[in-house]
């Protein structure tokens, strides 16, 4: 492997690395509305948690 085929893939990576903050970037501010899934996820969570239910684990 040499120094161009190591900068081809670092700045492959760069470019998935930006993608990946921009759907995260989108998501947490709001831009774009939850989807069907991510409002069915909500509502699960919000009702084992009212429940008693939720078990959450250190990391």
């Amino acid at each position: 492997m040499n120094t161009t085929d190591v900068k081809d893939q670092l700045d492959e990576i760069k470019n998935m690395l930006f993608r990946i903050e921009s759907i995260i970037d989108t998501r947490l501010l709001g831009i774009e509305e939850p989807d069907k899934e991510d409002l069915d996820a909500i509502e699960d969570f919000e009702e084992r948690e009212k429940e008693g239910r939720l078990e959450l684990k250190k990391i």
